[in-house]
């Protein structure tokens, strides 16, 4: 998987890069060797005029063949945020994986049922 991390209105270090890169090739297990996978990841802060604190956004988009997956998180603390978008995709990813399972069985069935009409 190809991880292109971009930083807005924040400078980009190393360790926030790593640490980013560490978390998003993670998401590598649940998708299939064979695919070529790209993902942008931007994080940053969303606006520069809060009164109290900051709030970092972190949004991913996963391009797989045949689909994009795209998330957005917001929140205090940019490596909690970073996290839950991790966790976020991780769910997104099986839930793609688990309708195209589904329409293959419900193809499967359908054709064991028009099969079995035509037999009687």
């Amino acid at each position: 998987m190809k991880i292109n991390i971009v930083c807005r209105g924040m400078e980009s270090t190393d360790a926030l890069t790593a640490y980013v890169d560490k978390k998003m090739s993670h998401l590598e297990r649940f998708l299939d060797k064979s695919d070529s996978v790209i993902a942008h990841v931007i994080i940053g802060k969303t606006t520069h005029h809060h009164k109290e604190g900051d709030v970092y956004l972190a949004e991913m988009e996963l391009r797989l063949p045949g689909v994009n997956l795209f998330d957005k998180v917001t929140g205090e603390d940019l490596y909690a945020a970073i996290d839950e978008l991790k966790d976020s995709m991780e769910r997104e990813i099986v839930k793609n994986k688990d309708k195209k399972s589904d329409l293959g069985k419900d193809g499967g069935r359908e054709l064991k049922q028009k099969i079995h009409e035509n037999v009687e």
